[in-house]
């Protein structure tokens, strides 16, 4: 694992507007923005040659849900990145990230 500056993050959120003002947050707390998605397909392209430190996912993206983003964030975290997912939602669709197959609980 190389050594970064700043830890780097992770962005899939289909409102464009929404993901400027994250990429705002982040960089204004020093962090760097790897990637910033509107769809499901270019994160997972992505984050197959990635690997970020943090994510900000909103968890209905343009192409579908980002389930299978987190899993592949819980992926690499047990194969020892340190890698820290959040989901954004409204919350009937929240339930989609809490399954224990996708927690590992």
């Amino acid at each position: 694992m190389a050594f970064r500056a700043s830890p780097t993050v992770l962005i899939a959120e289909d409102n464009r507007l929404i993901a400027l003002c994250y990429e705002d947050i982040v960089t204004d707390a020093g962090l760097s923005v790897g990637g910033s998605f509107l769809s499901r397909e270019s994160a997972e392209e992505w984050l197959s040659v990635h690997n970020p430190d943090l994510a900000i996912l909103d968890i209905m993206l343009q192409d579908g849900n980002s389930v299978e983003l987190a899993k592949k964030l819980l992926e690499l975290h047990q194969r020892g990145y340190r890698t820290m997912a959040a989901a954004t939602s409204s919350p009937s669709s929240a339930p989609a990230l809490l399954h224990p197959k996708l927690t590992g609980v």
